[in-house]
């Protein structure tokens, strides 16, 4: 197969490099794209995430001239770190996951500061990626990822697209009286905002027996606005995320993480599903609210709905 020059000068430019090596050669695919499958090795101790050596395709499309690293299907990562997109299978037919680092951009490249800039031509961006990843690796073993300092990064998902917009506002009085309430239940009132599709405010917080604990206090709009359905909230010590940086995919997952942190998923949706059953006005979805602490020492939220965590 005829392989145009610029890539193969990339290979050639990396050829004898003692952590990567060129597992085939750069093929075609129906997509237009160009393929590269290579294996990675660490300069680092291997993790129970990362592997000394992992298989890689870097790919190259040509319209607009982007480069972009993705995990093997065979003999690739399969975990999610931070600082990488959700790592699905993706399609049955290609040799890859879904899960490239960000390696490109300062902010995406770690927040370091001396990471920015890449090269323009071809063989020498290509050359660059490859030892992007090469930092990247090696900072996943070591969990090295994310450093003090830097922007908090919610971990990647499946269909967050679909998910409703919870807006909610809160002042640095909440942390103590979230954090006092660790592990406890309740529920919150939900606005629907005019003209936005899906798009919700928190406009009070109420305990298990509907008693108002948080009243917060929006502008004339949404204040002006009657709470159209109501949310389950669970107060937890922090985001609740598994290792290496994922959401819990399933209630299963999400059952467990829960229990490993004092909380019975199964008790409070049971308890829950009866108290909101005599609130016969309220049929909608229920919408399941994270409340935790994150390290800027603030509080957020985090969504899930039914179905699927």
């Amino acid at each position: 197969m005829f392989v145009p020059e610029l890539l193969g000068s990339a290979i050639s430019g990396v050829a004898g490099h003692p952590r990567i090596e060129f597992t085939g050669s750069w093929t075609r695919r129906a997509d237009g794209l160009w393929s590269l499958p290579i294996r990675a090795r660490l300069s680092v101790p291997e993790s129970a995430w990362m592997s000394a050596e992992t298989n890689w395709f870097v790919v190259f499309e040509p319209s607009s001239s982007s480069v972009t690293i993705f995990p093997a299907r065979d003999g690739g990562i399969a975990s999610t770190f931070q600082h990488q997109s959700f790592n699905d299978e993706g399609a049955s037919n290609s040799p890859w996951r879904l899960g490239n680092p960000c390696l490109q951009r300062q902010a995406a490249a770690f927040g370091r500061s001396s990471w920015c800039g890449q090269p323009d031509e071809i063989d020498e961006k290509i050359a660059w990626y490859l030892e992007r990843l090469l930092l990247w690796i090696d900072a996943a073993a070591t969990g090295e990822l994310a450093v003090a300092g830097e922007p908090f990064e919610l971990p990647a998902g499946p269909g967050q697209t679909g998910f409703p917009v919870i807006g909610f506002v809160n002042s640095k009085y909440d942390i103590e009286f979230w954090s006092a309430r660790k592990g406890t239940w309740g529920w919150a009132d939900l606005a629907k905002l005019p003209r936005a599709v899906a798009t919700y405010a928190v406009t009070s917080f109420r305990d298990r027996n509907l008693k108002p604990i948080i009243d917060l206090k929006w502008g004339a709009l949404v204040s002006s606005i009657s709470p159209s359905t109501t949310a389950l909230w669970i107060a937890l010590e922090q985001l609740p995320v598994l290792a290496p940086w994922e959401f819990p995919r399933t209630w299963s997952a999400l059952s467990s993480y829960l229990k490993s942190v004092g909380v019975g998923l199964e008790d409070v949706l049971i308890q829950a599903g009866a108290d909101r059953r005599v609130r016969k006005k309220d049929n909608d979805p229920l919408i399941l609210l994270f409340v935790f602490q994150y390290p800027t020492s603030l509080v957020r939220l985090l969504r899930a709905t039914t179905g699927s965590p």
